[in-house]
């Protein structure tokens, strides 16, 4: 949109409502041009989001999760990145066993 676009839209909206002898009417049709002109909305719905995407998520997987290595138990904290290992020794062998294959 270039600037005389806007200055003839002004002025038109201007127009629209001199031209109506109730004034709430002419604010009305006004405001529906200018509704016009917006952009729609950039967010989506709730019904956006597909409810089988979440359970491949690496987030949402489930509370129980067991080290690559040994298998033991581990906790799940409900922030930052989901454990793989129980400790830097399963860390380490998991390491060496990756490089020698």
């Amino acid at each position: 949109m270039r600037v005389d676009d806007l200055t003839a839209l002004i002025a038109g909206g201007a127009a629209l409502r001199a031209a109506h002898r109730d004034r709430a009417r002419g604010t009305r049709l006004v405001r529906l041009l200018l509704d016009g002109l917006r952009t729609p909305a950039v967010t989506k719905d709730a019904a956006f989001r597909d409810a089988t995407s979440l359970q491949r998520h690496e987030t949402a997987a489930p509370d129980v999760r067991y080290c690559e290595e040994c298998g033991a138990r581990l906790r799940v904290r409900p922030t930052g990145r989901p454990p793989r290992y129980c400790g830097p020794t399963c860390r380490q062998r998991a390491r060496r066993r990756r490089t020698a294959d």
